[in-house]
């Protein structure tokens, strides 16, 4: 027989009392356990209620402070930019159009904004092409068969176009604050580290050039040739550059090949330039051919425009003059050429006259099948019907949409086509 029963026989009266006084201290425990729980409860309800309050106080706050920071940012910026835009009006143009100042502009506490009204006149046509009935169509085409990476660029090429639209003269945040790092890393490691040699001779790391012209979608981005999958093929290929202004994409095409890079330049001033590239260089297998290269053989006149100098340009090129220049087609350059010619790779940059260049250039094109990188940021029409005018020439090419980091939303936007 255990205590417990043995008390109970013995002491009942007393052993009842004692388990009855136990029950009642058990049951008392028990309430104020259970109080201080609910107490527990709503001080933690309270602590957290008070700490949600306080945390949306604070961003509030901050909030309000980085709102004022940025509209004297923007008021500063646009009250700056209001003064050149008058200085442009008295001043003649230089050759860099106060571009350079602005962006030094927008660099005020190690942001940038968007402000470029060149690009805003340049991209009209997108926003006409918006207003058409079959868009969607036309866009669901440009996107069929990209990777999901490829179409979130044209995605946000578009979009930040739109953002951009009906701004002229104001600031505008359309970077993350990682491209704003790169846009100003721009200034910090490109347009700082140029040095003059003389009059005529520019420095930027070991290339050289006549004129301080270099371009961060040259020497940053380097046409995007690391997106290239297969550069190895074209160690023993040719290089076409079509559009070879004054030579700057020679110096950083050449090193893919130990062929040829043939370069063509129709303008006799950007030529001539380009002839002093290759001279100070001190380049090698480097042909120059002083011609235009598009759907005929002809003579045609171009409207000099600087880097911007087209047969056909948009309304927000300021032209300087005009030239009467010849114009031959790729595929028959090739034929008559006894240069024994394979192409590797072909870069086209000549201000909207793309899809003239390939009406001459599709015999070639289809033999050679070479890596293309096409400029596709000159006009709408470029921008969405170039990729499928390729695709129906069925040459097995798979497609990639490029655009550099830079100050501009939807400039230097380049199709790297590729048979892989």
């Amino acid at each position: 027989m255990d205590l417990k029963s043995i008390l109970k026989k013995f002491v009942p009266a007393t052993y009842n009392k004692v388990e009855i006084a136990n029950e009642k201290l058990f049951h008392e425990i028990k309430c104020l356990y259970r109080e201080m729980e609910r107490y527990a409860e709503k001080s933690q309800k309270n602590a957290k209620k008070m700490i949600c309050e306080a945390e949306r106080k604070t961003e509030k706050e901050i909030d309000s402070i980085c709102q004022r920071i940025k509209a004297l940012e923007r008021g500063s910026l646009s009250k700056m930019n209001k003064k050149l835009d008058k200085l442009e009006e008295v001043i003649p143009q230089t050759e860099n159009n106060f571009a350079e100042l602005r962006e030094l502009l927008n660099q005020v506490g190690h942001r940038y904004f968007y402000n470029n009204n060149y690009e805003r006149e340049a991209i009209a046509s997108f926003y006409e092409m918006y207003e058409r009935e079959d868009f969607k169509d036309i866009f669901l085409r440009l996107i069929d068969g990209l990777e999901e990476e490829d179409i979130a660029k044209v995605s946000l090429i578009l979009h930040r176009q739109r953002l951009a639209k009906d701004s002229v003269n104001q600031d505008v945040d359309l970077f993350t604050p990682a491209e704003q790092e790169q846009i100003l890393a721009i200034k910090r490691y490109l347009s700082n580290q140029i040095f003059q040699v003389a009059e005529d001779m520019y420095c930027y790391k070991h290339y050289f050039l006549p004129t301080r012209q270099f371009a961060a979608s040259v020497f940053c981005d380097k046409h995007g040739i690391d997106s290239i999958e297969n550069l190895a093929a074209l160690r023993n290929k040719d290089i076409l550059d079509v559009g070879g202004f004054i030579g700057d994409s020679i110096l950083v095409l050449k090193p893919l090949t130990d062929r040829r890079v043939i370069s063509f330049e129709a303008v006799t001033k950007n030529f001539e330039l380009m002839k002093r590239t290759v001279k100070m260089n001190k380049l090698d297998n480097v042909i120059l051919e002083k011609m235009a290269l598009g759907s005929r053989q002809c003579e045609i006149d171009i409207e000099i425009a600087g880097s911007s100098s087209s047969f056909d340009p948009n309304k927000a090129v300021k032209v300087t003059g005009e030239e009467r220049v010849r114009m031959d087609t790729l595929d028959s350059y090739i034929e008559r050429s006894d240069l024994d010619i394979e192409v590797g790779l072909i870069k086209v940059d000549i201000e909207g006259a793309e899809q003239d260049f390939m009406v001459g250039a599709r015999k070639t094109i289809e033999k050679f099948r070479p890596v293309l990188l096409m400029s596709i940021y000159h006009n709408a029409d470029d921008f969405f019907n170039i990729k499928p005018i390729i695709e129906e020439w069925d040459l097995g090419y798979r497609f990639k949409i490029h655009k550099p980091v830079d100050f501009s939303v939807s400039r230097e936007v380049l199709l790297i086509a590729e048979v892989r």
